[in-house]
């Protein structure tokens, strides 16, 4: 006999399920980490084998890279989420319950400079670094100030789906997956708000007015040479 379509195998395993309930007993930890590498140098390129680096491997519009007279500098952030549950089992009711434990974001940035070897000269490569580290200590700002904001998105997520179940125990790597993906969507909807701040910000170093200065003082000082 069966009822709503469910035979007796089937309506006995719903009740089991519905029988536990299922709460977390701690809140789960959540460590926003943003991490960066001292500033790499190098200077065996030149101005056109940078040109052709930021276009190919870097990509045109590649965040965290930018271009003025003889310099380059790449900082690509990387963001790694890393996400760990605590899982109560029910064994004779093939029932479990899951919720986060802990969760890990990193920030990472590893800033390199390049200048350009037709422009390894001084006081032309001292003014193109300042230029280049300035942007990084944007980036460094940026991520400073993103990592807070995605803290906050992570606890809404988390707020949203912290305890879930119960489920049937071989559902339940499909639901860590399902709760991962959850983690990771809360971080990455932070990444437009970024994309804006630093086109805006390292916009505002990259004026004409800063290029046309450098462009001055290496014509100068090659001349000298």
């Amino acid at each position: 006999m069966s009822m709503l379509g469910l035979d007796s195998v089937a309506l006995s395993g719903l009740m089991m399920l519905a029988s536990v309930e299922c709460t977390a007993d701690i809140k789960p930890q959540i460590h926003i980490q943003p991490r960066t590498q001292d500033i790499q140098y190098e200077f065996r390129y030149t101005s056109e084998e940078l040109t052709r680096l930021k276009a190919s491997s870097m990509g045109a519009q590649a965040l965290g890279a930018d271009m003025v007279t003889g310099g380059l500098r790449e900082d690509e952030p990387k963001i790694g989420v890393n996400v760990s549950w605590k899982v109560q089992e029910y064994t004779h009711k093939d029932a479990a319950c899951i919720w986060y434990d802990k969760i890990h974001v990193t920030i990472d940035l590893a800033p390199k400079i390049y200048i350009a070897k037709d422009f390894n000269y001084s006081p032309c490569r001292k003014e193109i670094i300042e230029h280049e580290k300035d942007h990084v200590r944007v980036d460094r700002k940026i991520f400073n100030k993103y990592s807070q904001k995605m803290a906050r998105s992570v606890e809404n997520a988390v707020r949203k789906m912290n305890v879930n179940g119960p489920y049937r125990k071989d559902q339940i790597p499909m639901v860590q997956e399902k709760m991962a993906k959850y983690i990771q969507n809360s971080v990455m909807a932070q990444v437009d708000g970024i994309n804006k701040d630093m086109k805006v910000l390292q916009a505002k170093i990259d004026s004409p007015q800063e290029y046309a200065r450098i462009t001055k003082i290496c014509h100068a000082a090659k001349h000298k040479r």
